[in-house]
């Protein structure tokens, strides 16, 4: 498991409390408005998160619920694993403010807030085992 860092405090995350708009790489259309809110969030309250590349929808990806339909999102940390330990945090923090379903961050995946990190199947490269980038599926709606 990863260390623990400092982060931000919960905030109160609504549609108006982003000062900054995310800018979201997609090749299948828009994230839907709830994946979206929660990138500028996160662009706006962790600091380091405005300058990462964020992956949004793709059709080649196999997750319906998740990158083909706008509910998931990709923030490319690199190697840079305090970033990522910081957005992960965020989005524990303000878990249901940001309409998270679940977060999968190095080879792990994480389904509730209060819940324990389950470990992953290799899956043969950095990316595909998420230790470049936090995933974050977001619920609809």
């Amino acid at each position: 498991m990863a260390p623990a860092v400092a982060v931000a405090p919960a905030v109160a995350v609504t549609a108006a409390s982003p000062s900054t708009i995310a800018q979201i790489s997609n090749s299948s259309g828009p994230v839907q408005p709830r994946a979206q809110a929660a990138a500028n969030a996160v662009v706006t309250d962790v600091p380091g998160a405005a300058g990462i590349t964020i992956g949004g929808t793709r059709a080649s990806a196999t997750d319906p619920n998740g990158h083909p339909s706008g509910l998931a999102l990709d923030y490319m940390v690199m190697s840079d694993t305090a970033l990522g330990d910081a957005i992960v945090e965020y989005h524990i923090a303000n878990w249901d403010a940001l309409g998270v379903d679940y977060i999968i961050w190095q080879q792990r995946i994480l389904m509730s807030p209060t819940g324990s990190w389950s470990p992953m199947a290799d899956r043969g490269s950095a990316t595909a085992n998420h230790m470049d980038h936090p995933h974050v599926n977001y619920l609809a709606g």
